[in-house]
Order: C-alpha cells, then structure tokens, then sequence
C-alpha cells in the first residue's frame, strides 16, 4: 500500500512538469499549438510525437546531491569459513627464553653394550703409603737347603805397628832412596826395609790386599819427584834374601809431598797361588828420586778363596 500510494503521487508531479516544459517550448518557438488539457493529460494522449526534442531533453530527470547515510542494518549470519591460505615465510628467530626449571630424573635405561677396549692411560701419581699392617703368623719352616760353596776366610792381617818419635803414627823410619829409573827394592841389593813382618801361607788360593803409604818428615827436598815403592815376594823362607825376581806384585804412588805434613797412598789386591808345602810372603819399600830417609806404613789383609788340597 505505501508503496502504490508513493507511485501515485510521483505520476502526479511528473504530469506537472510536463506541462510546464511544454508551455515554455511553446512560448520559446512561438508557435506552441493549444494548451494542453489536464483531460488529456489523464487519459493518456500525448504522445512523443506531439513533443520537441528539446522538451523531450528538458524532461529527462538528473542526478541530485547524495542524501545522508541511513541507519546501519542488522549484522548479517557469518559467512562459511574461506580456504586455507598459503604459508607465509618464517620469521625471525625470537630471543632466547629463560631457562625452564629442571625436571625430575628420568628412569634409569637399559645397558648398553660393551664398548672396545680403550688404550691404556699414563700411569698415574704413586698414593700415599698405607699404614704398616699387623705381623702375619710365622710359616711352616722350609726345607734345609744344601751346602753351599766355601766363602772367604780370614787368613792373615798386619798393620805397621806406631812409632813413638813420630807422634805414633803407624810408620817405620829410615826408609831408603833410590834412583828414579832403578829396580829397587832388590833382594841381595837395596833390599829397601819391611813395612810388616813376613808370613807364612800354607798351599792354596788368596787374595792380598795392601795398602801403603809415604811420608817426607824430614823435608828432603831432591828437586824432582819421589815416588814411594813397595814390592812383594813368594820366597822359600822369611829371608829377603831368598826371594827370587820378578816379584808377585808391586805398588808404586805419586810424588810424596816435600811439606812434613801429606802423604802419598796406594792401595792394591793380587792374587796369590801358593804351592804345595807353602811358602813365606816378603815385603820391602824404598822411595825411588829420593835424597836421605823417608817414613812410610803398611797394613795387609789376606783370605783364603780355595785350600790346596
């Protein structure tokens, strides 16, 4: 019904400015034919023909101004949801967040299997020893071993005994010279003098160990060297003058100092074999460059490695 009644009354004012548009193009043309009647207007006459052009032109309606905005509607059903779209690229990477707290221990796993065998590591730093422990029980007592081989035995020994003139140092006095290039001591010549008194040693093997020493008491200053000798026999009997060259051994030392005060020393160990029926074991010294007497000392040690028999 509002409907109709809006369209009526739009016809109406339409027929209106018909009729206005025709009269003025009849007075513009000057030669305008009768007005035209509202009759005819409501029964339709007029027709397109009966019209100008430019009043045809004139009633053509034209665009007015926008009218304001009405009332915003009802908001509509939401619509269905559109497709996936594709996947953007990937952002930067966000800072680090804080550390979470730790979780429980998880249960423990299976084991594993057993790796190869690594190398071996260095050795490393010795430990602190232990404390000593308690004495353990005394053993069963072993079998008695056999016989095992003789050892050393302790023959013979002898020192020169101290001599009072000389503070009782174990010297004797009146030790000759000789030529630096002589043999001396020699039995049946400069037999020199005997440092320890002659022994005897049945048959067998032994070790002689000697040692000697040399002094200048006197400060006999010979201008050269003096060279303490002591020279050793196996002869028939205690007499140097059974002994017979070469000797068994000798000992010679470095040039004797000339201050009163030092010796010169040597030492030194031969072996002997003495034979069947034994024999007598002489020993004589001389100082060789010298010039007057010298004072010299002796001790000897003999063991017995193997008897004769």
């Amino acid at each position: 019904m509002a409907k109709n009644g809006w369209l009526r009354r739009k016809s109406f004012w339409v027929s209106v400015a018909i009729v206005a548009a025709l009269v003025g193009a009849a007075a513009a043309n000057g030669s305008a034919r009768a007005l035209i009647t509202g009759a005819q207007i409501k029964a339709h006459t007029i027709t397109a023909r009966e019209l100008s052009a430019s009043l045809i032109d004139s009633l053509r309606g034209k665009k007015g101004d926008r009218g304001a905005a009405g009332q915003q509607g009802e908001r509509g059903d939401q619509g269905g949801q559109g497709e996936r779209g594709d996947q953007g690229a990937q952002g930067q990477r966000g800072e680090k967040g804080v550390q979470g707290e730790r979780g429980d221990q998880g249960a423990q796993g299976q084991r594993g299997d057993e790796g190869q065998r690594g190398d071996q590591g260095i050795q490393g730093v010795q430990g602190v020893q232990g404390q000593r422990g308690d004495q353990g029980e005394q053993g069963v007592e072993g079998e008695r071993g056999g016989q095992g081989a003789p050892g050393e035995s302790l023959v013979y020994r002898a020192i020169t005994p101290p001599d009072p003139a000389h503070l009782n140092l174990d010297v004797v006095d009146g030790v000759p010279s000789a030529a630096t290039t002589s043999a001396d001591p020699l039995p049946g010549s400069n037999e020199g003098v005997a440092l320890v008194d002659p022994f005897h040693l049945d048959a067998g093997t032994y070790l002689v160990s000697s040692t000697v020493g040399f002094f200048d008491l006197d400060n006999n200053d010979s201008g050269g060297p003096e060279y303490g000798v002591m020279k050793t026999w196996l002869c028939s009997s205690s007499n140097v003058t059974s002994c017979q060259e070469p000797s068994v051994g000798s000992l010679w030392t470095a040039d004797i100092p000339d201050d009163a005060t030092n010796g010169a020393q040597q030492s030194g160990t031969i072996l002997l074999d003495v034979p069947t029926g034994g024999d007598w074991v002489v020993s004589r010294a001389v100082v060789r460059g010298g010039t007057g007497t010298y004072q010299a000392g002796a001790n000897v040690i003999v063991t017995q490695l193997a008897d004769g028999s």
